[in-house]
């Protein structure tokens, strides 16, 4: 009962059965069986076992310092469970497919709610919800125990030599009216509470704030030298503690057990907020995931009751997780990849700077300037024949020609820096909403973006076509 996979399934039976109490309106309610393994589709998901991890990839020059510092030989057991080669899951790219578009390339055609449900798969944002989620209901479990009956139980074995005396050695001399004392050569005394830290202790608080302690011992002494014989001595003890003015009242005792409770509700309720902002952060790159982040209060984490308050209820024991992330690493805080830091980088940069659109949408909406601009720079290459005709015929002079000329070349560059800032909104898309690397191929269609196209690409492909036709035509027929 003591091992490691003994607790924590004893936790993830704890947990679910508290988010499935808290979960009773559909509004904000969770699937049954609320828990925290991972996806075995997710980059992050670790097939090895849980309760025996293998140790991850490390610094080879850091880790010296695991076996021995300062002249000191360290712990032996860091590669007990052996070595994890790698650190992202080695077959997440071959499982794309099962839940993915892929074009015949090979890459993930993705459209928005494809992008989102990738997003949950991989992204470290959404895993971060989900772990404060979960240590929250631990909060609500430990606040709980507190009202529940403990029970500390303990024993000891000592044994008393008492010398090279045949039958006992006399500890004390007789004396008028007082027998001599005699302690035996050898004894055993088993202890259940007769020595410190050996008694069974049975504690109960209240929740007016009193608090019960039972203590039970029990002495076992077998005399092992001499008569051979026995004795049992048994102890029991109880107090009641009330508090009438400090710290005493339903007020005062319930308050951290309260406000963990009513922080796990409006947690279920912050995380799908926290859902909705996301959805709407990955859409058009509107970032309001910041103000609704689920949070911890009470319970191991501390920051209620009148110790440590600090008005805001962010503080107290230990912080156990407080400044943890995904996997217990504080990567999202102001200036991380998912955090708000970067918020206004990453807008612009997926939104290109054109137009008001970010995110997916605003990929969208690059690709459909970088079309628009190649169907009005063609255009432009064919009226620029035309000109070139009437310089030839003598109707225009060359100024105009040449404006018109640089007037090409000047879209040219900005088809090259549309393009370069597609592809790198791309990667920064990949990674900061995606979780995903930016090696990636993929390529991005949505139905809705569709009716703001303003020339369908098969036509202009189809004129390009022609045109070119016609000028080999031209020129077969000025050769002969």
């Amino acid at each position: 009962g003591c091992t490691r996979a003994f607790w924590r399934g004893r936790a993830d039976r704890e947990v679910a059965y508290l988010v499935a109490e808290k979960s009773n309106n559909p509004r904000w309610a969770l699937p049954a069986g609320f828990n925290l393994n991972m996806d075995p589709r997710s980059r992050y998901y670790d097939p090895t076992n849980p309760d025996h991890p293998p140790l991850p990839p490390d610094d080879p020059y850091g880790h010296v310092y695991m076996h021995r510092v300062h002249g000191k030989r360290g712990a032996p057991w860091w590669h007990v469970n052996g070595e994890l080669p790698q650190l992202p899951n080695p077959g997440w790219r071959q499982r794309l497919a099962e839940y993915c578009q892929m074009t015949p390339e090979g890459a993930v055609k993705l459209d928005l709610a494809g992008a989102v449900a990738l997003s949950y798969i991989h992204q470290p944002s959404h895993r971060m919800q989900l772990e404060t989620l979960y240590l929250s209901a631990l909060d609500v479990s430990a606040e709980r125990f507190r009202f529940n009956l403990q029970v500390y139980p303990g024993a000891g074995l000592s044994f008393l030599r008492a010398g090279q005396a045949q039958n006992g050695v006399t500890a004390t001399p007789a004396s008028p009216g007082h027998p001599a004392i005699v302690v035996p050569r050898s004894q055993l005394t088993q202890s259940n509470g007769a020595a410190p830290g050996a008694s069974a202790v049975l504690s109960k608080e209240f929740v007016t704030g009193g608090t019960l302690l039972v203590n039970f011992a029990n002495s076992f002494v077998w005399q092992l030298a001499g008569p051979h014989t026995n004795a049992t001595n048994s102890l029991i003890n109880m107090s009641l503690v009330q508090p009438l003015l400090s710290g005493g009242g339903r007020i005062i005792t319930m308050e951290t057990l309260t406000l963990a409770e009513r922080t796990l509700l409006a947690n279920l309720r912050w995380y799908e907020r926290w859902r909705q902002a996301w959805f709407l952060y990955m859409a058009v790159g509107t970032n309001t995931t910041g103000s609704n982040q689920v949070t911890r209060k009470g319970g191991a984490f501390g920051g209620t009751g009148l110790t440590g308050f600090n008005g805001n209820s962010v503080g107290g024991l230990g912080g156990v997780a407080a400044n943890a992330g995904f996997s217990g690493v504080g990567a999202f805080g102001g200036a991380g990849a998912g955090g708000g830091g970067t918020t206004a980088a990453i807008a612009g940069a997926a939104g290109g700077n054109v137009g008001n659109l970010q995110g997916f949408y605003g990929l969208l909406q690059l690709q459909i300037n970088i079309n628009n601009l190649e169907n009005a720079l063609n255009l432009q290459i064919r009226t620029l024949r035309l000109l070139e005709a009437n310089l030839e015929a003598g109707l225009i002079d060359i100024t105009q020609v040449d404006l018109y000329r640089q007037s090409i070349e000047t879209n040219k560059a900005n088809l090259i820096a549309l393009r370069i800032n597609f592809e790198n909104s791309k990667d920064v898309f990949k990674q900061s909403f995606l979780g995903l690397p930016p090696d990636l191929p993929m390529v991005f269609d949505d139905p809705l973006i569709e009716q703001f196209r303003l020339i369908d690409p098969r036509l202009n492909d189809l004129q390009v076509t022609i045109a070119d036709y016609t000028e080999r035509v031209g020129t077969l027929g000025g050769n002969t």
